[in-house]
């Protein structure tokens, strides 16, 4: 198998949200989940598979049959979802566009109990949303669009400063908590080096992107906010890496950002992509690669490792 972090049948079922027996009867009449056996003799899955299978599932409880879907390649069964979502021909619709049914809703509940000071609550909600979507779809569709909701409810003077930060603080021990122990599980993936330019402080948008590169079997640097820019070069050096990742918000000096990425790009070795996302980040610099969706992200990442 391309990737040699495996898991049990059981943390595979966890994670894709399919019980083990229906995983069963899924391997055995269609081959997959494909399985590898250990020198003891226990079946072992890819971790690359729960996504996989995630996104399988939601096809079928759509009405689509295990065996139409079951095996189809990750991008393929990005854009039939895509497709369905959206009514129409393949490509009108965005990844970060797709909305199931009760996200809106769920995100207005996460505010709620924002407000109300109930990190407990809203840990435990993102923690099984985190399960049931898998982390990209989290990111796309409930993180980000939480983190705008709880901008416009301080704007509009609906949350104090202390309930967003609280609220900030839970999303990013949630993230942390999910990604990490992928990405140490993660032994022969391209090494991926994440952070935020100098003067930069805000770093969730940095997390989302370490948990979809994890799930996606990258090794990771995480070197979080505020990191000098020779500094970020002379590590990805270092690791040969294949990326740096950069989170770039609305609130930096754009001009002091647009310098300091040239500066950056200059540093790096060519066969380096640097990547930026976020709301500040530009989308017209030379050697700069502007990516607007967690799944887009994935999709780079997987693309290349297919290709390369």
């Amino acid at each position: 198998m391309e990737q040699t972090t495996v898991i049990a049948i059981g943390k595979l079922a966890t994670l894709a949200g399919v019980p083990v027996e229906t995983l069963r009867t899924w391997e055995r009449r269609y081959g997959v989940p494909a399985a590898t056996r250990l020198p003891s003799g226990h079946r072992r899955y890819a971790l690359s598979q729960a996504e996989q299978l995630r996104l399988c599932k939601r096809l079928i409880d759509a009405g689509h049959r295990p065996g139409e879907v079951l095996g189809l390649p990750l991008a393929e069964l990005r854009q039939v979802l895509h497709e369905e979502a959206s009514g129409a021909t393949a490509g009108t619709l965005h990844p970060a566009q797709i909305v199931d049914a009760g996200t809106r809703q769920r995100v207005e509940e996460w505010v709620e109990l924002a407000r109300s000071l109930d990190a407990e609550g809203l840990g435990n909600a993102m923690n099984g949303d985190w399960q049931r979507y898998g982390a990209v779809a989290f990111a796309d569709m409930l993180a980000g669009p939480f983190l705008r909701a709880l901008g416009e409810a301080w704007a509009a003077g609906t949350i104090t400063v202390g309930e967003e930060h609280a609220a900030s603080e839970r999303l990013r021990e949630v993230c942390a908590s999910q990604w990490r122990p992928l990405a140490a599980g993660n032994t022969d993936g391209p090494w991926v080096v994440l952070a935020s330019l100098s003067g930069e402080l805000h770093q969730l948008g940095l997390q989302l992107a370490a948990a979809t590169l994890a799930l996606s079997g990258a090794r990771l640097v995480y070197c979080g906010a505020d990191t000098p820019t020779a500094e970020i070069a002379n590590i990805a050096k270092r690791k040969a890496a294949l990326a740096v990742v950069l989170s770039v918000s609305r609130y930096g000096d754009r001009t002091a950002t647009r310098g300091a990425l040239v500066a950056l790009r200059a540093l790096l070795p060519e066969r380096c992509t640097l990547i930026v996302g976020g709301d500040g980040a530009p989308a017209d610099l030379e050697g700069v690669k502007r990516i607007t969706s967690y799944s887009d992200l994935a999709a780079w990442l997987t693309a290349h490792r297919r290709d390369g």
